[in-house]
């Protein structure tokens, strides 16, 4: 006669699995995993080839779906998602995205401008002349939200 293990056979309660894989090594291979993609996401990401700080502003930001997106330096550098050029090569750029909107059938131009809380607001106006004649039909000024002011005040 047979003897049966106690909890029917090796899989049963209080036994481990055979080969001694108690599901635990899975749970480490997916933490693992996730880690590592987290990691590379984040590191995709591509740095802006000068620094800008936008201007603050007193309302809520708006949510621009742009395609492209402009960054003015303090010092009237240029750089057109994320490529620095110069004035003319901007505007050059700009009329072949707008000829090619025109065979695609597409919509008018947008932007998103970055521009540094100190550039020159004349050196601004006269680009924004510029975009606005090379075909453009509206340009986003990025801002950064003011902080509370009753939170200032409390400090």
């Amino acid at each position: 006669m047979r003897r049966l293990r106690q909890g029917g056979g090796a899989f049963g309660a209080g036994e481990p699995a055979a080969g001694g894989d108690d599901g635990s090594l899975s749970l480490v291979n997916i933490a693992f995993l996730l880690l590592a993609f987290f990691v590379i996401a984040g590191a995709i990401t591509a740095s802006d080839p000068f620094p800008v700080a936008p201007p603050q502003a007193g309302t809520a930001p708006a949510d621009p779906a742009a395609p492209r997106e402009l960054l003015l330096a303090a010092d009237g550098r240029l750089a057109l998602d994320g490529v620095p050029l110069s004035e003319e090569a901007l505007v050059q750029a700009l009329a072949a995205d707008r000829q090619a909107a025109a065979g695609a059938g597409a919509a008018g131009l947008g932007l998103r401008l970055r521009a540094d809380r100190n550039a020159d607001a004349g050196d601004l106006m006269a680009l924004l002349g510029r975009l606005r004649a090379a075909g453009l039909q509206e340009v986003t000024l990025v801002t950064v939200a003011a902080p509370d002011s009753a939170g200032a005040a409390g400090r």
